[in-house]
């Protein structure tokens, strides 16, 4: 097991144990990554050897409250920046949906299209396997030409 799935993992027992929402949970992972990856100073701050646990924690700090993030996901990037595994993030937010999937008694397939397809069609495909196999079914979506 890789170390991000280690994580996804822990957070997800974690909020499910306290009864937490682990869609918004979820959500608001995405959300921060997405953040972090579309900012390159940011991605630097917080990837990178330039600031200390301690400074990266404050940066966590405010921009999750900015974002009105759960305190489950504060403490949950704050752990990782504490740990030096804030570069994990992308990772992890990829495993997060993988072991939900799994808790949820699905499984996760690989659609790789030599062409750009809808998330309409990937829904109806993953809807007809889903039916097929009596499990939930997701498909993780790449391309290659």
């Amino acid at each position: 097991m890789s170390v991000a799935k280690s994580y996804a993992r822990a957070l997800f027992e974690s909020v499910r144990e306290k009864g937490g929402a682990l869609e918004a949970v979820g959500a608001e992972l995405t959300a921060f990554a997405s953040a972090t990856e579309s900012s390159k100073d940011l991605g630097r701050v917080l990837y990178g050897p330039i600031a200390n646990a301690g400074e990266k924690t404050a940066v966590i700090g405010a921009i999750t409250q900015k974002m009105g993030v759960s305190p489950a996901t504060v403490n949950f990037l704050t752990l990782l920046a504490r740990k030096g595994r804030l570069a994990l993030l992308p990772k992890i937010v990829a495993a997060w949906d993988a072991v939900r999937l799994a808790a949820e008694g699905g499984v996760q397939g690989e659609l790789v299209t030599a062409e750009s397809i809808s998330e309409s069609d990937v829904r109806g495909m993953a809807d007809a396997f889903s039916k097929k196999l009596n499990k939930k079914v997701a498909f993780k979506v790449s391309i290659d030409p």
